[in-house]
């Protein structure tokens, strides 16, 4: 076990860095997310904040950004539905997803408003 902390192959920091920058590219979701998954990995609380604080540091990236983003590609999964519906469903998603309430409440007003066609 020494040999391996030594080489850091057992380091959480490093390892929840990793995780949230793969989440970033293609799974994005919200820190209230990222955390629950990477404490029911076995990383700390404080590991777990501090390799997401470093992985939206490296991808020059915030919340807010992951939010948009996640909202655009489900928008676009959901565009043959009626669009109260799809709106719904589109603000549940993100929400499950780790968002905050509020700003998910903004972004979906934002996507609804710039494209109403679904």
């Amino acid at each position: 076990m020494g040999r391996c902390e030594e080489l850091t192959l057992l380091d959480d920091l490093s390892f929840a860095a990793a995780f949230v920058r793969d989440r970033i590219r293609l799974r994005p979701r919200g820190v209230t997310r990222l955390e629950a998954e990477l404490v029911s990995k076995g990383v700390s609380r404080d590991d777990a904040r501090a390799g997401i604080r470093a992985a939206f540091e490296e991808e020059e990236v915030s919340e807010r950004d992951l939010l948009e983003v996640a909202a655009r590609r489900r928008w676009r999964r959901l565009a043959r539905m009626d669009a109260e519906k799809a709106r719904r469903r589109l603000y549940a998603h993100l929400v499950r997803s780790g968002f905050p309430p509020a700003e998910v409440q903004r972004a979906v007003a934002e996507i609804v408003k710039a494209d109403p066609g679904v």
